[in-house]
């Protein structure tokens, strides 16, 4: 009986720690992965619209997806 009181604390705090534990993970696993998603979803779009523009001429649209002071190298630069 001496020997279960005495490890009836040490279960308690690794018990607890466990619980911690798993509680944290999925929440830290859903905030990591919703700005890499959110970021993904967005140069998607960007070349997506950059695509348009250029299979249609659109030469202003394709002008605004650009920064005001972009300098755009050649492939051999």
């Amino acid at each position: 009986m001496n020997s279960l009181l005495r490890s009836a604390p040490s279960s308690a705090i690794a018990l607890a720690i466990l619980l911690a534990l798993a509680a944290h993970a999925p929440l830290a696993s859903a905030a990591d992965k919703s700005p890499a998603a959110t970021d993904e979803a967005a140069l998607r779009k960007a070349g997506d619209l950059w695509n348009h523009a250029y299979k249609t001429l659109n030469v202003d649209a394709l002008v605004a997806l650009y920064a005001a002071d972009a300098v755009v190298m050649p492939e051999t630069a």
